[in-house]
C-alpha cells in the first residue's frame, strides 16, 4: 500500500530539513534521506560563513540572505538565538596594484549591505593579521558583519523543528524509483514505498537524478568539488581572533577553526555525485597559493576533506514546481549558500509549495521570483528544441 505523506522531500541536508520545519505545522510531512545520517555530504561537510556581500549582485540570493539575517540572531520570540553566529569580520586582501579604486568599490558595497564594507590602512590591515606579507596590506577591506556559523547546531534545529510538528526523517533510503499516478506520486526505496501528493527535490548533489527518475526537466546542475584543509600555527602563535580572510580573486580563503587555520583553494571542479575526497594537487595548490600573501610555514597537514557544492548554469538556485511533472517541486543548486539562505528560502518554498503568496518582507528586500523558477530552464529546452 506504502505510506501516505502531504509532502515528502528527498534530502535531509539543511535545505530538506529547513523546508521539513517550515511545512510540518501545516502538513504531514517525511524526509528520505539516502545515507546513515542526514547532512552527511555538503551539509556536514561546510566551513559555512554568513556574508551579506556573498552573491550581492544576485536579486535572489542577496534578498534571502539579508532576510534570513534575522532568524540567525534572534529566534522566534525574538530572544537572543541558539549561538547559531559568533563575530568574525571578513578581510578581502589583494596585491598591491591589483584593485584600482578600493573606496569607490568600498561605497557600492556599503550602499547594499548593513554594516558596509570599508577600506583599511596598512597598518590595520597587519594588526589583523600579522603574518600578511609586505605588498598585500595597501588594497584590504574590512566587513565588520561577517559571522561564522555554527552549521551543525543549525541543521539540529530545522530537524528537531520538523520533528515537533510530526516530520518523519527516513535515513538509509535511496529513492530507486518516482512514478505519478491518479494525481499521487509512488516513491520506491530500497526497502519501503511511499506515496505523496507532492515530491520536493532537495537531493543536492543528486537533485538531477531525482529530477530524471521523476521524468522532470533538465534544470542544468553541476555538482562542483572544493577542498579543505586545516593546519596548526608554528609554537606560540594562534589565530583564534583572525578574522576570515578571502584573496580577492578566489585563490584561497582562510579562518580561524578550534586553534587552527582552515584554508581552502576555494575550488570548482566539476564532479559526478559522489562521496567527494580531497585531492593532492588541490592541497598543495592551496598552500601554495595562500604562502604567495601569507608568511606561513605549514608543517603539517591536521586534516583534509572536500564536499560538492552544486550550482545551476547561470549560478541562480532553483525553487518552483516543475512546468513539465505536477506536483514535482525544485529546491536546488544553492551552490556556496544554502546555509546561508537556508531560513529565508524555506519560507519562500514554503509559500509557493502551498500556492501562497512569497512573504512580503522578502519581496521587499527584492527577490525576483522569475529569476529562481525551473521555468527557465523548460524555456532554455523549447528553445534548443526549435533551434534543431
Amino acid at each position: 500500500m506504502g505510506d501516505y505523506y502531504d509532502i515528502l522531500i528527498i534530502g535531509a541536508g539543511v535545505s530538506g530539513a529547513s523546508i521539513a520545519a517550515e511545512l510540518s505545522p501545516t502538513c504531514r510531512v517525511a524526509m528520505l534521506e539516502m545515507e546513515a545520517r542526514p547532512g552527511y555530504h555538503s551539509t556536514g561537510r561546510s566551513a559555512a560563513a554568513f556574508i551579506p556581500s556573498y552573491g550581492l549582485e544576485c536579486d535572489v540570493l542577496r534578498p534571502l540572505t539579508l532576510a534570513s539575517a534575522s532568524f540567525f540572531k534572534t529566534n522566534a520570540s525574538g530572544a537572543v538565538a541558539m549561538n547559531f553566529l559568533k563575530r568574525r569580520g571578513l578581510v578581502t586582501i589583494a596585491s598591491d596594484g591589483a584593485v584600482s579604486d578600493v573606496p569607490a568599490l568600498c561605497k557600492a558595497l556599503s550602499e547594499r549591505i548593513p554594516g558596509g564594507v570599508s577600506p583599511i590602512s596598512h597598518e590595520q590591515a597587519l594588526a589583523l593579521l600579522p603574518s600578511l606579507k609586505p605588498g598585500w596590506s595597501s588594497n584590504a577591506t574590512y566587513e565588520p558583519d561577517v559571522f561564522d556559523m555554527d552549521v551543525d547546531a543549525i541543521h539540529q534545529f530545522f530537524l528537531a523543528a520538523a520533528r515537533r510538528y510530526g516530520g518523519e526523517l527516513f535515513c538509509n533510503a535511496r529513492v530507486t524509483g518516482l512514478t505519478h499516478v491518479d494525481g499521487l506520486w509512488q516513491v520506491e526505496t530500497e526497502t519501503r514505498l511511499f506515496k505523496a501528493r507532492t515530491i520536493v527535490n532537495a537531493a543536492g548533489a543528486w537533485a538531477s537524478a531525482i529530477g530524471v527518475l521523476a521524468g522532470a526537466i533538465d534544470c542544468g546542475l553541476t555538482p562542483m568539488r572544493r577542498t579543505a584543509l586545516t593546519f596548526s600555527l608554528t609554537e606560540g602563535l594562534s589565530p583564534d581572533d583572525w578574522p576570515l580572510v578571502l584573496e580577492h580573486t578566489g585563490s584561497f580563503y582562510l579562518k580561524p577553526d578550534a586553534g587552527q587555520v582552515l584554508l581552502s583553494l576555494a575550488d570548482e571542479t566539476p564532479s559526478a555525485p559522489c562521496d567527494a575526497q580531497p585531492e593532492e594537487l588541490d592541497i598543495a595548490l592551496a598552500v601554495h597559493n595562500m604562502q604567495q600573501a601569507f608568511d606561513i610555514d605549514v608543517r603539517r597537514i591536521n586534516h583534509s576533506w572536500a564536499g560538492l557544492r552544486t550550482f545551476t548554469s547561470d549560478r541562480v538556485p532553483v525553487f518552483g514546481y516543475d512546468p513539465e511533472m505536477p506536483s514535482f517541486f525544485w529546491a536546488v543548486g544553492h551552490g556556496g549558500h544554502g546555509i546561508q539562505i537556508a531560513p529565508a528560502a524555506a519560507r519562500v518554498c514554503g509559500a509557493l509549495i502551498n500556492n501562497q503568496p512569497i512573504p512580503v518582507d522578502i519581496l521587499e528586500l527584492g527577490f525576483d521570483q522569475n529569476l529562481s523558477s525551473p521555468a527557465r530552464f523548460a524555456t532554455q529546452k523549447t528553445r534548443m528544441q526549435t533551434l534543431n
